[in-house]
């Protein structure tokens, strides 16, 4: 199996539970952390189970998974809500706890809380976090 693509969906196996956290096989030797809810009971995740998840950096730019599935996937185009506008960019709503970033200069037009913008989902060049743009045409070709 080849290693879990980041901002993709996955199907998994747990390979290890190690006190309060759950390891996943994410291919070629690799395991991937799965971010569960506090409290939740470990039991549920016995080895071999497999689990649907997605996979993604997080703030200590590491790889985990989250059985949490977003409303679309990188390299995937999806109509998001904007729930917030701060001084780095708007987040959009996605279907998971952290909402995704649209940088300003992502941006087609000045996105407003409460609208809805079509956008493209990507890894950032810098880091791999997935973030959006509105510029949607860089990610269409003609054919």
């Amino acid at each position: 199996m080849a290693v879990a693509e980041t901002g993709k969906n996955h199907t998994l196996k747990v390979c290890r539970v190690a006190g309060d956290r759950v390891y996943l096989d994410a291919g070629d030797g690799e395991e991937i952390r799965l971010r569960t809810v506090r409290g939740q009971d470990r039991r549920t995740f016995p080895v071999g189970h497999e689990l649907r998840v997605f996979v993604f950096i997080d703030d200590n730019e590491q790889h985990v998974a989250t059985t949490s599935l977003p409303r679309a996937e990188a390299g995937q185009f999806a109509w998001l809500k904007v729930v917030s506008v701060t001084s780095v960019g708007a987040f959009l709503d996605w279907g998971l706890v952290k909402d995704l970033l649209v940088p300003y200069r992502e941006q087609q037009q000045t996105m407003e809380v409460g609208r809805s913008y079509l956008v493209h989902i990507y890894p950032a060049a810098r880091g791999g976090r997935l973030v959006a743009s509105s510029r949607v045409e860089r990610f269409i070709s003609d054919e």
